[in-house]
């Protein structure tokens, strides 16, 4: 399968990881933060293939990501992220491999605080995603082409220590992946999981 990866998708991920860098640069004045998370996914039942009578039993992960964030404000901010994780797939026939699949990509959106005494001050984070499905097994990598999808979730934060916060957080992710077959047919798998995740987070 030809991998096939368009410009503008190149162009999303360039800007996902360097509009918190330099909009910190241009704007000194505005907080920069830097985040490393771990934890897991959780697929939200099993993931339907267009055009075919079946689905990928997709079982749960290991996830690790990472993300920038930039405050704008006290309630509002921006972010670039990568996010990779390793979910299970006993049950999946597309292309006879069936050991694991990866799933990796980058993200970009906003976080807004949300109002009221509540204890963690919950924000919710909104953002588009170009994430890649690729299966995995017998020595071989199939890759999808690059989809363009959301993401949406609460994270709390709690502080530890100086200029240092503990952010337990919880998300839904979903996008489309498109396989090419060499007989020139498509297959696109619909991507839906949860993902649950602690991360640190340092105030640069």
């Amino acid at each position: 399968m030809r991998k096939r990866i368009r410009w503008w998708v190149l162009a999303g991920l360039w800007i996902g990881l360097t509009l918190p860098i330099s909009a910190a640069g241009q704007l000194p004045e505005l907080p920069l933060s830097l985040e490393v998370q771990l934890g897991g996914i959780l697929p939200l039942g099993d993931w339907e293939v267009q055009d075919r009578q079946t689905s990928l039993g997709v079982g749960g992960g290991v996830l690790l990501s990472g993300l920038l964030r930039v405050e704008l404000s006290d309630r509002f901010s921006a972010y670039g992220s990568y996010r990779w994780s390793r979910p299970s797939c006993d049950e999946c026939e597309l292309f006879t491999l069936d050991d694991s699949l990866r799933d990796a990509g980058f993200g970009l959106g906003v976080g807004v605080g949300l109002p009221g005494a509540l204890p963690g001050d919950p924000r919710l984070d909104l953002g588009g995603i170009f994430h890649q499905l690729a299966f995995r097994g017998g020595g071989q990598t199939r890759p999808s082409d690059w989809g363009i999808g959301v993401e949406a979730g609460v994270t709390l934060s709690f502080p530890v220590g100086p200029s240092l916060l503990l952010e337990p957080a919880l998300a839904g992710v979903a996008y489309p992946a498109r396989f090419e077959f060499e007989d020139d047919a498509f297959r696109e798998v619909a991507v839906r999981y949860l993902a649950a995740r602690i991360g640190l987070r340092y105030s640069l």
